[in-house]
């Protein structure tokens, strides 16, 4: 909410309240009381219509992020994110769930050290079951992808399945374990994968809203189904998912580098 909807609110208050201060001074009681529900009524209608307001544009900036993420429109999801963010002067709350988003769009299009850049910004105390839940998720996945502290990757994922177990953390988790050389342990977890029913499009709470998209149902999964069988050397099953994973209809990391892959093993098994 802006500075003028609150200066607009204080200064109704102020009206209101000096109309209540008169009508003790010159009106009985009876008619003061009348004035007090007035003027109550009055504070909580003006409260819904800000809500309603708020809560409209809020809708409205969602639907139009959603249709940049929805088309692959990354760079200019980041700059929007990123003014956003800027403008934010002391709102943690947003601030945080901003820079996750920009750390997101990163991770979407391979830059895994930016998009931990931008999560290392996050004060992880100040994020609600969601955000966090994606905050570990992201975290443990550019780790993992940039082949650093896997231990600690490991730690991550694990804080956001208890979170929210979606599939894609189970998949992280999966790839984390045979790095670690936990084969069985990473066996067992796709094969829990494989189990998973799916799951709604969207989780949310009254400040969160976590949409699955194309993205996440059909590309990054598939990848790293592809990812976990070509280290197992299961090579047909490998080019499957990275098959899956080239099908998208907008430009991103793992749909190229799973095109790639896709490529490369069927040059070796042809």
């Amino acid at each position: 909410m802006k500075k003028n909807n609150f200066v607009i609110i204080i200064a109704w208050g102020g009206i209101l309240g000096i109309i209540l201060a008169a009508s003790l001074i010159l009106y009985d009681i009876h008619i003061t009381l009348n004035i007090i529900l007035g003027i109550i009524l009055s504070l909580i209608l003006i409260i819904v219509i800000v809500f309603v307001i708020a809560l409209c544009k809020a809708i409205s900036n969602n639907r139009f992020y959603k249709e940049l993420l929805d088309n692959g429109q990354y760079d200019e999801l980041i700059k929007l994110m990123k003014e956003k963010h800027n403008k934010l002067n002391g709102k943690m709350g947003y601030k945080q769930q901003y820079l996750a988003n920009i750390a997101n769009c990163y991770g979407r299009l391979g830059n895994f050290q930016e998009s931990l850049n931008y999560l290392k910004k996050i004060d992880e105390e100040g994020l609600d079951k969601y955000t966090k839940a994606s905050y570990y998720g992201m975290y443990a996945e550019n780790l993992f992808f940039l082949n650093e502290d896997l231990m600690k990757a490991e730690e991550l994922i694990d804080k956001s399945r208890q979170l929210l177990d979606c599939p894609e953390a189970i998949l992280v988790k999966a790839l984390i374990s045979l790095e670690l050389d936990k084969k069985e342990e990473s066996s067992e977890l796709i094969e829990l994968y494989h189990k998973k029913t799916p799951r709604k499009k969207y989780e949310f709470t009254l400040t969160t809203v976590l949409y699955f998209d194309e993205y996440t149902e059909k590309v990054s999964g598939n990848f790293m189904l592809g990812l976990y069988y070509k280290k197992v050397g299961e090579l047909e099953k490998a080019k499957k998912y990275f098959s899956q994973s080239a099908h998208c209809s907008y430009k991103n990391y793992f749909s190229d580098k799973g095109r790639e892959l896709y490529i490369s093993l069927d040059n070796m098994t042809s």
